[in-house]
């Protein structure tokens, strides 16, 4: 059951990163990455739990889970609001 749970993070991780790459614009590449790339990683993460159980590396695996989910938001807020000043102080330039 854990091994099918990996694959599926797997290709949720894959789908994210082919849809970095299919958008052309800064946006909506940063929304896929912020949105799906942490939910795929979670999913495997997760997996990593259930095959490990509550041992060491099970309860860092939840430990990396709720720090992903608090971390992600943030830093993708603070990339997209230091690329709008830039965008900003480029227009007000020209």
């Amino acid at each position: 059951m854990a091994e099918i749970i990996i694959i599926i993070g797997s290709l949720i991780v894959l789908l994210g990163c082919i849809g970095f790459v299919r958008f052309s614009d800064f946006h909506s590449r940063a929304q896929i990455v912020a949105k799906s790339v942490p939910f795929g990683i979670s999913v495997i993460l997760f997996g990593v739990f259930l095959h490990l159980g509550f041992d060491e590396m099970g309860i860092r695996a939840i430990i990396a889970i709720v720090l992903l989910w608090f971390l992600v938001p943030v830093i993708g807020y603070a990339i997209s609001s230091s690329v709008n000043k830039q965008v900003k102080d480029e227009n007000e330039i020209s």
